[in-house]
């Protein structure tokens, strides 16, 4: 999946783990902001080479309307 960096619209490809989707919620959440293009926060854990991102993987989603 590749996402975007709101403020500054880079491009990061992201991998999406299965046990991460087995959760319903996020799935959905993931699925309806696409659908919609609607910004979501987003927690990545990235490794970062120099200034190139190698590979980053999604843990965690959170909708912006929520606090």
């Amino acid at each position: 999946m590749t996402v975007r960096e709101t403020d500054t619209n880079k491009l990061v490809t992201c991998i999406v783990q299965d046990i991460f989707l087995d959760e319903k919620e996020n799935k959905e959440m993931l699925q309806k902001a696409e659908w919609d293009r609607e910004p979501l926060h987003l927690s990545i854990n990235a490794q970062i080479l120099g200034e190139e991102i190698k590979s980053a993987i999604i843990i965690y989603v959170k909708s912006v309307t929520e606090k």
